[in-house]
């Protein structure tokens, strides 16, 4: 076996690095932070994890971004508008268990959760069945939050598949004067 490396082969196993660390360069300027288990997001935009896409706010064309305005000083609920849609090959179901709302003080003394029965999930976001290609849109909303002071944050979290409960996908708001 000979340890020759020839010219011919350098130039090809060089193009191939080349393109490698090209298309690697792809995956950078993502807009979400955490690990790859617990995507979470500053604000309204795309989040997507287990091949399901969750979009939050409404789409500006103007801006081509979604939108949401962050929850205002003294407010006691906040919507949040959804689009799910299911790139996996099995069906995915979605109901109100897979949503929470987190409410932290903003000196963090304060935290409250929302789970359940305690959210107000739309039946239109509602599917036991959603197939591969598909989306289900609604809202979710949460009430009875305490009466919002400037700094605090409202986190909503959806786990999109109970068997892996470990991923979710996360959008945090600080409220705003």
């Amino acid at each position: 076996m000979s340890l020759a490396f020839s010219r011919r082969s350098f130039l090809k196993y060089s193009a191939v690095a080349a393109v490698a660390v090209a298309g690697a360069s792809l995956f950078t300027g993502c807009e979400s932070t955490g690990d790859s288990y617990n995507l979470v997001r500053d604000g309204a935009g795309t989040l997507t994890i287990l091949q399901i896409q969750t979009d939050l706010g409404t789409y500006s064309d103007k801006d081509k971004k979604f939108v949401l305005d962050a929850p205002k000083v003294g407010a006691t609920s906040f919507v949040f508008p959804l689009k799910i849609t299911n790139g996996r090959t099995n069906a995915l179901p979605v109901n109100p268990g897979n949503f929470k709302v987190t409410f932290t003080s903003a000196d963090s003394k304060t935290v409250k959760k929302y789970i359940g029965t305690d959210l107000v999930v739309d039946n239109s976001l509602r599917e036991t069945n959603l197939k591969k290609g598909s989306s289900v849109s609604g809202n979710v909303t949460v009430s009875d939050l305490p009466s919002l002071a400037k700094g605090d944050v409202v986190l909503l979290t959806y786990t999109p598949d109970p068997v892996y409960a470990e991923y979710s996908v996360n959008w945090k708001f600080v409220t705003v004067e």
